[in-house]
């Protein structure tokens, strides 16, 4: 990995990679379909999904005492 400042052909590179992104909408397109994925896999797996919000809730529970008894 080279250091220091972009030279000015990365920076028209980087320009026109994003042109050509909003210009196509890429972004909202491969978060759609990344959305459809994800519900896709909710669905499919319903049980998993319930006990890693479970596993998540506790974390957060335990974080959250833990942050108040330092006060």
């Amino acid at each position: 990995m080279a250091g220091g400042p972009p030279t000015n052909e990365e920076i028209r590179a980087a320009q026109a990679d994003v042109g050509c992104k909003v210009k196509t909408g890429l972004v909202s397109v491969w978060s759609a379909a990344e959305k459809r994925i994800q519900e896709s896999a909710v669905r499919a797996h319903p049980k998993v999904f319930e006990a890693l919000k479970a596993a998540k809730d506790r974390q957060s529970e335990s974080a959250h005492a833990i942050i108040a008894g330092a006060r």
